[in-house]
């Protein structure tokens, strides 16, 4: 019995996506057609950049997708210009894994102080 096959669904065809390629492959965008409400999702690409940035355009309007992926090239490739990372954590998360963080540091000092 192959667990990791038994709790991966299939990947899908590349006929069952409706998919657009935009800015020389730097942007695609491509939607599934098996959804009951089929969501753009976008794929960018930095040029000497590593890796890709995927994510849900959170729209059904293929003119408001390209809109969304186009702003989100743009704002990577301004980052990437200037020298910053490009798939860096939100703060929002960086916020809460510090707090839990400094959480367990506490717990731990108070442990060993009332051992001491």
């Amino acid at each position: 019995m192959d667990l990791k096959n038994d709790l991966k669904s299939p990947r899908k065809a590349k006929a069952d996506l409706d998919s657009r390629t935009l800015k020389d492959g730097a942007i695609y965008l491509f939607k599934r057609t098996d959804y009951k409400k089929p969501t753009w999702f976008c794929r960018i690409k930095i040029p000497n950049g590593p890796g890709y940035i995927s994510c849900s355009t959170k729209t059904t309007d293929e003119h408001a997708a390209f809109a969304f992926a186009n702003e989100l090239y743009t704002q990577t490739l301004v980052r990437a210009a200037n020298g910053k990372e490009i798939n860096a954590k939100k703060i929002s998360l960086a916020l809460t894994e510090f707090t839990e963080a400094l959480a367990e540091l506490d717990k731990t000092a108070n442990s060993s102080e009332l051992r001491g």
